[in-house]
């Protein structure tokens, strides 16, 4: 449990959070959207900051500041020779994975929320009339006039936390290859990108894992 607090309550996922809801409100922002935020559902307004944010392309180095080079400060101060004599081999991997998992859903889950407030706060409630036609062509059709559009938010923010989760994972795995804070940022990066333009107009294009905004 200590291991979770210090993973989630930390001034590097403050900064997260907080960088990654500036650029997913900009697109907002830049227009003066506010002034007639009315005139859309919350549904149609999230998919600005999803699709014209500029965030998607970075979305997997966010989730690994929080927690993701903590193992390669330890390991490179020595600090882990000493959590290990305290609690043991396994123990610290599995605080270690814990840690890290939580710290990057939970990055990733807030400046969601966050954002999807604002669109909340701002937008109606979505009817037949306001529907965006971009809904009528998605997964996220049978479940858009659930509970006022709130359902399909509360599944999004449950692929950001998991996606979350997943790429600060991947920062830890490769910092166990290569204790390198620099290689703890980049790879993963690399491999997002790689996978992004490879596997393109499939479910498991990791952009798609995150959105889910395919047909």
């Amino acid at each position: 449990m200590e291991e979770l607090k210090k993973a989630v309550w930390n001034w590097r996922m403050a900064v997260a959070v907080l960088t990654a809801f500036l650029v997913l409100v900009h697109p907002l922002a830049l227009d003066n959207v506010w002034s007639y935020m009315k005139t859309g559902d919350v549904l149609y307004w999230i998919t600005f900051p999803m699709a014209t944010s500029g965030f998607t392309p970075f979305a997997c180095v966010f989730p690994i500041l929080p927690y993701g080079m903590r193992f390669v400060e330890e390991y490179n101060t020595g600090y882990i020779k000493a959590a290990i004599s305290r609690s043991g081999k396994r123990s610290y991997i599995r605080r270690k994975i814990a840690g890290t998992a939580v710290s990057g859903g939970c990055m990733m889950a807030a400046a969601f929320f966050l954002i999807f407030f604002v669109c909340l706060v701002g937008g109606s409630v979505p009817t037949p009339e306001s529907l965006s036609e971009f809904y009528e062509i998605t997964v996220w059709r049978p479940y858009v006039f659930i509970w006022g559009g709130k359902l399909v938010l509360l599944m999004k923010l449950a692929l950001a936390f998991l996606h979350g989760a997943v790429w600060a994972l991947s920062a830890l795995f490769v910092s166990g290859i290569y204790a390198n804070r620099y290689a703890v940022l980049i790879l993963p990066f690399v491999v997002y990108q790689t996978l992004w333009h490879m596997l393109q107009n499939t479910p498991v294009n990791p952009v798609y894992l995150l959105r889910a905004d395919w047909g």
